[in-house]
């Protein structure tokens, strides 16, 4: 859902049902965002509601956001992160230092030619990545964020993101032409199918 001005403006004003629609647009990829931190579906619905929560009581100054979507997933990270901290006593707690980035497997899209034994070479290869490097391309080739979007959310520059998906590109690459079942598949195929 593209938030045009208006939109934003009836936000501010109040609009419940314009809201609700914000809420039904972007709960379930906030939900994904959220449980690569703390991988609790339980923890990571009440953080994406407190989002929710925060952006409504904040709606008089909503015309000051300039990008919803972006305010939205770094509410997200923020919360996720801080409940890290809580939970583990530790302070210093920060996407540099994240030790690891939980990631939903992918699975294969219908009607598609992609055998379950790549399927699970990739998401054995997607685990294996630096959590960093994991966030950026679940956020980019799974949820279909954009690059400047990610830019923001995880305060990193573009050429940053494109240096973690070249990598992670990469690893996949190897990871499937270093497993005799995958060996000589061809890499163009399955991720024009299943991350672009």
């Amino acid at each position: 859902m593209r938030l045009e001005t208006d939109h934003i403006s009836l936000i501010g004003e109040g609009n419940q049902r314009v809201f609700q629609s914000i809420v039904y647009t972007y709960s379930d990829p906030l939900l994904i965002f959220s449980m690569g931190f703390v991988r609790k579906r339980e923890i990571a619905e009440e953080i994406v509601s407190d989002a929710f929560v925060a952006l409504w009581n904040q709606r008089s100054r909503i015309a000051e956001i300039r990008d919803l979507k972006s305010y939205l997933y770094i509410l997200v990270r923020n919360g996720s992160i801080s409940y890290l901290r809580k939970a583990s006593g530790r302070k210093e707690i920060s996407l540099e230092n994240l030790r690891d980035f939980y990631t939903l497997p992918l699975t294969s899209p219908e009607n598609d030619e992609i055998s379950d034994d790549i399927l699970e070479q990739i998401n054995k290869a997607i685990e294996q990545l630096p959590p960093k490097c994991k966030m950026v391309f679940t956020l980019a080739k799974v949820q279909g964020v954009k690059y400047k979007e990610i830019s923001t959310i995880l305060d990193i520059s573009v050429k940053t993101i494109n240096n973690h998906i070249a990598n992670a590109l990469v690893h996949i690459s190897q990871s499937l032409n270093g497993n005799k079942k995958t060996s000589g598949t061809d890499l163009g195929k399955i991720a024009s199918v299943l991350f672009f």
